[in-house]
């Protein structure tokens, strides 16, 4: 009692590479937005899952988080478009499938496009709020669960015990059923009832008159 919620406040004012959007989001192939943030040590699982998107049909933006060897890793690949940071909340509006590290304001601005979200994550947080996504059916987890042991390598371990079948039986169950679809609808709909910047705002001016 007393508490309001305020709900999530997106953030779009980080620095990106400047991208040609239509070329981006052009192509016959649905998208796949494949990003980390900054996690150190994803080069590995991000050049699997490139390679495992491109299998089942999709183009690829892989945004590398700065790091310049795993952008320059896939550069030349086919139906791959890689950056080092890209602008999410004006590409996820025409992605199909967002595969991330699980982090708060990424899986936010996922839910906000009614985009389904695989959770690759490299901290605890990140590991819960795929839980989390699993629970409201809008997204999945990779890898088993593990307790954390101080170091994202417990989940990069149990992703790498994961045969490629696997991945991509997980990656059809999420976009191809109905059943989540109508979730991410739902969960879309409860996150346009929030306003948190403009609320928290106007909490802030009201506190001080």
């Amino acid at each position: 009692p007393g508490l309001i919620h305020v709900g999530p406040i997106p953030w779009h004012g980080w620095p990106h590479d400047g991208l040609d959007l239509d070329e981006v989001l052009s192509g016959p192939r649905p998208l796949a937005v494949l990003t980390f943030g900054t996690c150190v040590g994803s080069s590995e699982v991000a050049l699997r899952m490139v390679r495992l998107l491109r299998s089942q049909g999709y183009r690829v933006l892989l945004a590398a988080g700065g790091q310049e060897e795993l952008r320059a890793a896939v550069v030349e690949e086919p139906h791959v478009v890689a950056c080092r940071f890209a602008p999410l909340h004006l590409i996820l509006p025409h992605a199909a499938l967002l595969a991330c590290h699980g982090g708060q304001l990424t899986v936010f601005e996922a839910l906000a496009h009614r985009v389904p979200v695989l959770v690759m994550p490299f901290q605890a947080e990140q590991a819960h709020n795929g839980v989390c996504l699993e629970r409201m059916g809008c997204g999945r987890r990779l890898g088993a669960f593990r307790p954390f042991m101080g170091s994202p390598r417990v989940y990069v371990d149990a992703f790498g015990a994961m045969g490629d079948g696997e991945i991509l039986g997980i990656v059809r169950d999420l976009t191809e059923s109905p059943k989540t679809a109508a979730c991410l609808a739902a969960a879309q709909e409860m996150l346009s009832r929030y306003h948190g910047l403009e609320t928290l705002t106007s909490l802030l001016v009201e506190s001080r008159t």
